[in-house]
């Protein structure tokens, strides 16, 4: 197993390096630049701007520049935020946006298991309609369009939560961690509720049956194990498509996380910026899928790397 991770962290190292040379070079295709606005510079100004960050000069040495800084653990200078760098924009967002992502991740995961379980012990009940309508509409509904609805009612109708200049607190992240919770609940939820019914179909689980176990006990020490193997499949897509979700909801909820540092990063056309923000989403989608790796030859004994 230490081998195979070592093989896998090894390989990812071309990975990301292919994410950043494509992003790099896109973002020099891009027309217009980083210190285009309406307020025009002079041209003076501009030559030394573009002196400053390397800009005037060809772009297999800005690479080289940019690779070097890399290896130093250094993202860069931004080019729209004057005295910051690409590191401390990082640093400040980060834990923000790890504090609401983590939280829903492991509120998910609860919830849809435990609804997953439920609805499959309870097929074509009340509690199995519920959830699958609210995997439906978890679905179905886009973020963009829940968000606003939750602020609607939650801060301005019956203003029971705070909206406005956020802070890192229980009141401020509910509503955000609220939203990324019930979408990916509704994944979670049916995937656990299709699988545990394929389980529990199973011949050894009819042998367990006839054997006179209970239900309690069927459950929990034989079926809930590769029941389990489709959720752990999903978990590394899922963590990064939270990262994707924060780009929504970080601008709806007017949270100052790395989706929204990404979207002012794009709009500004700060190359180092959005640079730094893909590097980092590309580092955690191999963690991610690695860790789902290890967890899924933990869960089923059969599986040797």
């Amino acid at each position: 197993m230490l081998s195979y991770i070592f093989r896998r962290l090894c390989g990812a190292v071309p990975t990301i390096l292919v994410v950043v040379t494509v992003c790099f070079t896109m973002l020099q295709l891009t027309p217009g630049g980083p210190f285009d606005s309406e307020r025009k510079v002079s041209p003076e100004v501009l030559a030394n701007l573009q002196a400053k960050y390397h800009l005037n000069e060809p772009i297999y040495k800005q690479y080289g520049y940019y690779l070097n800084n890399l290896l130093h653990g250094d993202l860069g200078a931004s080019f729209r935020y004057a005295d910051w760098s690409v590191n401390s924009l990082v640093g400040n967002a980060l834990p923000i946006s790890l504090t609401i992502g983590c939280t829903s991740m492991v509120l998910a995961l609860f919830f849809g298991v435990l609804l997953g379980i439920v609805a499959a012990l309870k097929q074509n009940s009340l509690v199995d309609y519920f959830v699958m309508f609210l995997s439906n509409f978890g679905s179905a509904v886009p973020s963009f369009v829940i968000g606003p609805v939750l602020v609607l009612v939650f801060c301005l109708w019956t203003p029971l939560l705070p909206f406005g200049e956020f802070r890192l607190t229980p009141a401020y992240i509910l509503l955000p961690v609220a939203l990324l919770t019930l979408i990916n609940v509704s994944t979670l939820g049916r995937v656990m509720r299709g699988s545990l019914i394929e389980v529990l179909n199973s011949n050894y689980i009819r042998t367990a049956r006839a054997k006179g176990l209970p239900l309690r006990t069927i459950v929990l020490r034989h079926a809930l194990k590769p029941a389990l193997l489709p959720i752990v499949t999903l978990l590394g897509p899922l963590a990064v498509a939270t990262i994707a979700q924060a780009v929504v909801t970080e601008s709806v909820f007017a949270i100052p996380g790395i989706g929204r540092l990404l979207v002012n990063g794009a709009i500004n056309r700060d190359y180092t910026l959005v640079l730094g923000l893909v590097l980092l989403v590309a580092i955690a989608t191999v963690l991610f899928n690695l860790i789902v790796d290890v967890v899924y030859a933990l869960l089923d004994p059969r599986i040797r790397y």
